[in-house]
């Protein structure tokens, strides 16, 4: 009798025979988990908005990064510059520690020139010019050799008398980032050791060496009566060294009564205390003056 299979177990072999084999398994199982994973395409206009916001970002890199390329020229063209004539026109007395001016050299460089600012122990050493301009502007965005900078000069205001022998001489400065021209000027008004250790402000003229004593120091409104040219008698001139005293950040020493004359330094508010409408001052009163240092260069 011929051998057949029993139909039960023939249907079960060959349902066992159509398993998928392993490796059938596994293309399917990260077939259908490549379709998970898969996302979803950007649109078009999603698309136009990212390059759009990345042109601007990298527009607005090259812009900031030329502008600061900017400012670092001009700064160190006016570094420079003031470097250049220090060396050439001033040294230091080793013996003194008062510095020789050579006035006839910085006359020729520049007719305007009237003195020489000298804070020992600081930054502040400069040529002093004034130009009776009517505006103030000549020297507030040009250099001592009249290269167009806004370091700009240290000048004198056009109403004060260039002679520095008026009740008031207002030297306006500007306070760089990178501390120079009057930036160690506004140090007096915030810090109260720089005060201490500073006391002294110098002019060098061809008169001699005057020496100025540092009494008052505060940030002021450009309306305040600091900024006063003109007084009507000595008892207005007492009463606004009163004034201008009692508007110290910190205590002065220099007796009200001993004080005949005053120069005012004036510069910027800058970083964040920035305000167009203030600035701020240090007032000095005369002390002394002195000769000039023995062959003068």
């Amino acid at each position: 009798m011929p051998f057949k299979l029993n139909s039960k177990k023939s249907g079960a072999y060959k349902k066992s025979s159509k398993r998928p084999s392993k490796n059938v398994y596994n293309e399917e199982t990260e077939s259908a988990s490549g379709k998970a994973k898969r996302k979803k395409p950007q649109s078009k206009a999603s698309n136009v908005i990212t390059t759009i916001l990345v042109i601007i970002a990298v527009g607005v890199f090259a812009f900031s990064s030329y502008n600061l390329i900017q400012i670092y020229l001009e700064n160190k063209a006016a570094t420079d510059e003031y470097d250049g004539i220090f060396q050439d026109a001033v040294e230091l007395d080793p013996a003194s520690q008062y510095l020789r001016i050579n006035y006839s050299k910085l006359k020729e460089k520049n007719p305007d020139f009237v003195a020489w600012i000298h804070i020992p122990g600081t930054n502040v050493s400069y040529p002093v010019v004034y130009k009776n301009d009517g505006t103030n502007l000549s020297y507030l965005r040009h250099t001592f050799e009249k290269q167009y900078n806004t370091a700009g000069t240290v000048f004198i205001d056009y109403r004060s008398d260039p002679t520095l022998f008026a009740k008031n001489t207002i030297i306006y400065g500007h306070k760089m980032n990178n501390g120079t021209m009057f930036a160690d000027v506004a140090k007096y008004a915030t810090s109260e050791s720089f005060w201490n250790e500073h006391r002294e402000v110098h002019l060098y003229t061809e008169l001699g060496i005057t020496i100025y004593q540092v009494f008052s120091a505060y940030k002021a409104n450009i309306e305040d009566e600091c900024y006063t040219f003109n007084f009507v008698d000595d008892e207005h001139f007492s009463s606004w060294i009163r004034y201008v005293k009692g508007q110290s950040n910190y205590p002065s020493t220099v007796n009200s009564e001993d004080i005949s004359r005053v120069i005012l330094l004036s510069t910027c508010v800058s970083g964040s205390d920035a305000d167009e409408n203030y600035r701020f001052v240090t007032l000095a009163s005369f002390k002394q003056t002195i000769p000039n240092v023995d062959n003068m260069v």
